[in-house]
């Protein structure tokens, strides 16, 4: 069994001498695979892949990071300080988006059940359960953490608002995980930006589309 293990790196490897042609289509592959698993959060599977996928690059290459470990740990102090800068800079556009989300709730609340917001367009305290009750039904912040375990369920104006307790995995995910997360980030929103937009642009022809389908039945 030791022996096998031990020539994992000889066979493997040759598919993976730095700089050749399936070097570069094996690490591309890896790298979209490590980006499906941080996006769902199977962060041991991830950090199983790119553990195998460095070791065996490396006896290949005839390198470790053993070699010279005061290097390796300052890389791993620079590469953990970006990871913090991105999850500043992931947090504040995710809160942005959560607001933008509640905007459009407490618009779509007022709308509905005309509901007069205060003067500065905020819901009315007398109104705050009727709201909270409609953002559950809407399964708003499905996500949240709320003492300990996961639920969907917001009980109070507290759980409106995202928190560190409610979003620590996606903090240490963006901290540890950071080359995926902003690949993905700058690759995604974008592209789910431009879609949106084609959304919004042709409603009335997807909206008159629809009323034809169903005309003969409702």
């Amino acid at each position: 069994m030791g022996e096998f293990f031990a020539g994992i790196p000889a066979w493997a490897g040759a598919f993976v001498i730095f700089g050749t042609f399936w070097f570069w289509v094996i690490s591309a592959a890896i790298f979209g695979w490590l980006i499906f698993l941080t996006e769902r959060e199977s962060h041991f599977l991830a950090g199983l892949a790119l553990f195998g996928f460095m070791w065996i690059v490396s006896s290949a290459n005839g390198f470790s990071i053993l070699d010279n470990p005061l290097v390796a740990l300052m890389w791993l102090g620079i590469y953990l300080g970006i990871g913090v800068v991105w999850s500043f800079l992931k947090w504040f556009s995710f809160l942005f988006s959560k607001r933008d989300e509640v905007k459009r709730f407490k618009n779509a609340f007022v709308k509905r059940f005309g509901q007069p917001l205060t003067a500065e367009g905020k819901i009315n305290p007398q109104d705050m359960d009727d709201f909270i009750k409609y953002l559950n039904d809407q399964g708003y912040s499905a996500k949240d953490k709320h003492n300990g375990r996961m639920t969907n369920e917001i009980e109070s104006q507290q759980d409106i608002t995202p928190s560190v307790d409610g979003r620590f995995g996606d903090l240490t995910r963006w901290i540890v995980w950071w080359p995926f997360s902003a690949f993905w980030t700058i690759l995604n929103d974008p592209l789910r930006r431009l879609a949106e937009a084609i959304v919004r642009m042709f409603r009335g022809a997807y909206t008159n589309l629809a009323n034809r389908v169903f005309a003969s039945e409702i």
